[in-house]
C-alpha cells in the first residue's frame, strides 16, 4: 500500500523499533497494525490516522478501502501471484518485451492467448487420468509441412514428447497438443493478470518488463524462446504512441503565394460574395424572427387557456371545501334506497367470516398450502365452508391451511431453540393444571404415535384428531430455556397465554364433541371458535410479529416520505412565486421611461419568462404527483373507511381484497339457487 510509506505516517518517532519493553510495563496495543505503545497520544493518533485515511491495494489498486481490507486484499492477490506457475514467469515476460503494447488489457489478452496454445519444455503438465508429466521436447506432427517463416501460429497440430514424474523416468510418451492440459489451480486469467501486473512497468507509453523481474526469470537462468519451444517467437503490432503536438513546428509552404490572379477580378468577386452573404443572413434572421414570434404566441396562448382552467377548478374546489350546513346548499339529492345484500351466511358469522377472509388475504406469503385457493378465499368458498357440511370441501381447506402453518411455524421455532415439554407435578389451580395435562398430551402422542404433534400426517380425514391433540397440547410447560427464548423473541409470549389453553378453559365442550366426532359435525359457531383460535395462534409466533413490525417501519417511512415530499413541494411553489414576483418587478423597473415600441419587447419577453417559469413548475409538478401516487399505494393498500352520514351509517372501500357487491350478490344468488 503506497499510502503506508509515505513520509509521516509514523506518528510515534520518539519511540524507536529498538525500544525495550519490560514485563510488566502498561503499553498500548493497536491490533490492526501490530504496535504498542507507552504514550496514549502517539497511540491514539496512530488509531486516528489509521481509521481516518483512505486507502489504496499495492497489488490490485483497489480504493476506498480500511487499513484492514486493503491489507486482506494485499495478503490475498500475492497469495494468487505466488500459485501462479514458475514454468509459465520466463514466457510471460518474453512475450510482455516482444509485443511491446500499452493497454494491459489487451497485454492480458494477448498473453493468455499465447499460453493457452503453447506448453512448454520443463512445464509440468498433465495427461491420461490427471497423471503429472514434464515436457521434453517439442517437435511439428510428420504429416504437416514446416511454416516458412519459422513461426508455428498452429499449434495443434505440434506433438510433445512427455516423461513421467512418478515410476519409470525412462518411459518417454509422445502426446498431441489436445490430450494435455494445465492446472485451473496454476494458470487462469486471474493469476495471469495479477502476475502481469506486478512484474511490468510503462517505459515511454509501453508496457515494459521490470528489470529486477526480467533478470531474475530470464536473464540469470539464460532462457530465450528457442531453448522453451521450438521456432520463432510469433509477430505482434506494436501499440501506436501519440506523440504530442509542437506548436512551432513549422508547415510546408504552398504553392499559392506563386500564384498571381487578376487583382480585379478578385476585387468584383469578394465584394459579390459579401453582398450575397449579408443578404443571406438578414433573411436567415427575419425568418427566424417570425418563427420565435409564433412559438410565444402559442406558448401564450396555451398558458391563458392552462389559466383560465385552473382558475375555474380552483373556484369548484373552493366551493366544494366550503363548510355550509346541509340546508343551505342547493345541490341536495335524494339518497337513493339502499339494495339489501343477501347471503347464505349467518348475521352472527359474518364479521368473523370477512376476518378470516382478510387473514388470509394479508398473511399469504406466510400461510402455508395457500396455493390451494388460486385467487385467495373466494366469497363463493367461504360461504361453502360455513354452511355446507363437507369432508374434503373448502372448510378442510381452511383448517389444514391454518393448522399447518402452526405446524411450520413451531417447526421453525424449535430449529432456533430446542423446546422440550416438562411433566410438572400436577397442580389444582387453574390454568397451571391445564397446563400440566398439556405437556401429558405431548409426551402420550410421541409414546403412542412416536411422532411430535407437528410430525403427524395432515389430510382431510386426519384433521380432527390431529387438531384435538393440538388444542390438547396448547399451553405445556417448557423447558427454561425456551420460556426465555419465546419472552425474548416472542415479544414476552408465555404459555399461559396461548390461545389454544384458553380455548381449552372457556369452550372445553369442543374438545368433549371431537372426542367421539369430526370437527364437520361441530355447530359452525364453534368451528369459528376454531378458526379463531388457530389465527390468534398464528399471530404469537415470531415469524408474524417480524412480518407486522417490518409492515410498521415500511408505513412509518412511506408516511414520513409523504409529508417530506408535501413540505418540498410547497417550498418550491413558494419559490416559483417569488421567481414570479421577480421578474414582474425587473419588468416594470426595466418600462419605466422606455420607449412603447421598445416597451412591447419587454412585455413579450416577461411572457416569455413566466411561460418557461411555469412550464419548469408543471413539469415538475407533474413528479411530485407520481411520488405521491406510488407512497399513497404503500400507505393506503387495506380496507379504507371514507366517512359516516348524517344517518350514521358508515361506508368502507373494500378492494382489494374483497370482490364488489355485484359479485358477492352473483354469489349468494348462486348458493341459493344451488340449494333449492
Amino acid at each position: 500500500m503506497p499510502i503506508c510509506k509515505r513520509e509521516g505516517f509514523d506518528l510515534n518517532q520518539k519511540e524507536g523499533k529498538n525500544e525495550t519493553f519490560h514485563d510488566n510495563d502498561q503499553v498500548f496495543c493497536c491490533y490492526i497494525t501490530k504496535r504498542i505503545f507507552r504514550d496514549y497520544e502517539n497511540y491514539f493518533r496512530h488509531v486516528m490516522v489509521i481509521n481516518s485515511t483512505v486507502w489504496q491495494c499495492e497489488a490490485t489498486g483497489k480504493e476506498n478501502l480500511t487499513y484492514e481490507e486493503a491489507v486482506k486484499s494485499e495478503r490475498a492477490a500475492r497469495k494468487k501471484m505466488e500459485q501462479f506457475k514458475q514454468s509459465l514467469r520466463a514466457p510471460v515476460l518474453l512475450v510482455v518485451e516482444h509485443a511491446q503494447q500499452s493497454a494491459v488489457n489487451t497485454l492480458n489478452m494477448i498473453v493468455a492467448k499465447f499460453l493457452r496454445k503453447r506448453y512448454f519444455i520443463g512445464e509440468e503438465v498433465q495427461a491420461k487420468k490427471n497423471t503429472t508429466y514434464t515436457v521434453l521436447g517439442v517437435k511439428l506432427d510428420k504429416n504437416m509441412p514446416e511454416p516458412l517463416n519459422g513461426i508455428y501460429e498452429d499449434t495443434d497440430n505440434l506433438v510433445y514428447r512427455l516423461r513421467p514424474n512418478k515410476g519409470d523416468p525412462s518411459a518417454e510418451i509422445e502426446l498431441p497438443f489436445k490430450q494435455i492440459r494445465r492446472s485451473r489451480m496454476e494458470f487462469n486469467l486471474e493469476n495471469l493478470s495479477m502476475f502481469i501486473k506486478s512484474n511490468v512497468s510503462r517505459v515511454d507509453g509501453l508496457l515494459r518488463p521490470k528489470p529486477e523481474a526480467y533478470k531474475q526469470y530470464v536473464t540469470n537462468p539464460g532462457i530465450n524462446f528457442s531453448t522453451i519451444f521450438i521456432g520463432k517467437m510469433p509477430r505482434y503490432s506494436p501499440a501506436k504512441i501519440k506523440k504530442p503536438n509542437t506548436k512551432d513546428a513549422k508547415k510546408q509552404s504552398t504553392l499559392n503565394k506563386y500564384i498571381v490572379a487578376d487583382e480585379a477580378t478578385a476585387a468584383k468577386s469578394k465584394a459579390k460574395a459579401k453582398s450575397d452573404a449579408k443578404s443571406l443572413a438578414e433573411e436567415m434572421e427575419r425568418v427566424k424572427r417570425e418563427k420565435e414570434a409564433k412559438l410565444i404566441e402559442l406558448e401564450r396562448q396555451k398558458a391563458e387557456k392552462k389559466a383560465q382552467l385552473m382558475e375555474r377548478v380552483e373556484n369548484e374546489c373552493n366551493l366544494l371545501l366550503q363548510k355550509t350546513d346541509d340546508l343551505e346548499r342547493t345541490d341536495q339529492k335524494v339518497l337513493p334506497r339502499y339494495r339489501q345484500i343477501v347471503t347464505m351466511l349467518p348475521e352472527h358469522l359474518l364479521g368473523d367470516a370477512f376476518m378470516m377472509r382478510e387473514f388470509m388475504h394479508t398473511y399469504t406469503g406466510l400461510l402455508s398450502g395457500i396455493e390451494v385457493f388460486r385467487q385467495n378465499l373466494s366469497f363463493y368458498e367461504m360461504t361453502r365452508a360455513l354452511t355446507a357440511r363437507e369432508i374434503a370441501g373448502p372448510l378442510s381447506d381452511i383448517l389444514l391451511v391454518l393448522l399447518g402453518t402452526v405446524f411450520d411455524l413451531q417447526k421453525e421455532e424449535e430449529e432456533e431453540c430446542a423446546v422440550t415439554y416438562l411433566d410438572r407435578a400436577a397442580q389444582t389451580q387453574e390454568p397451571y393444571w391445564s397446563m400440566a395435562q398439556a405437556a401429558k398430551s405431548h409426551l402420550y402422542t410421541k409414546r403412542h404415535f412416536s411422532f411430535k404433534v407437528n410430525e403427524l400426517p395432515l389430510d382431510a380425514l386426519t384433521l380432527s384428531e390431529v387438531l384435538r391433540l393440538h388444542l390438547l397440547g396448547s399451553g405445556a410447560f417448557v423447558n427454561e430455556k425456551a420460556e426465555r427464548w419465546r419472552v425474548m423473541y416472542r415479544n414476552g409470549y408465555s404459555s399461559k397465554e396461548d390461545p389454544g389453553l384458553e380455548l381449552r378453559l372457556e369452550h372445553s365442550h369442543i374438545l368433549r364433541i371431537l372426542k367421539n366426532h369430526s370437527v364437520y359435525q361441530l355447530k359452525f359457531k364453534d368451528i369459528m371458535l376454531l378458526i379463531r383460535c388457530l389465527m390468534s395462534q398464528i399471530l404469537t409466533y415470531s415469524g408474524t410479529i417480524n412480518l407486522i413490525e417490518e409492515r410498521m417501519e415500511q408505513t412509518a417511512k412511506a408516511r414520513q416520505d409523504l409529508r417530506a415530499l408535501v413540505v418540498a413541494e410547497n417550498k418550491r411553489l413558494a419559490a416559483v412565486e417569488i421567481n414570479r414576483k421577480k421578474l414582474t418587478q425587473t419588468h416594470h423597473l426595466e418600462v419605466n421611461g422606455v420607449e412603447p415600441e421598445k416597451r412591447e419587447a419587454l412585455v413579450e419577453k416577461l411572457k416569455k419568462s413566466i411561460t418557461e417559469l411555469h412550464a419548469q413548475s408543471d413539469q415538475q409538478h407533474r413528479k411530485h404527483e407520481l411520488q405521491m401516487l406510488k407512497l399513497h399505494s404503500q400507505l393506503f393498500n387495506f380496507l379504507v373507511y371514507l366517512g359516516m352520514d348524517r344517518c350514521y351509517r358508515k361506508y368502507y372501500v373494500l378492494s382489494p381484497c374483497l370482490e364488489s357487491l355485484s359479485s358477492i350478490r352473483q354469489t349468494a344468488l348462486t348458493l341459493v339457487w344451488s340449494n333449492q
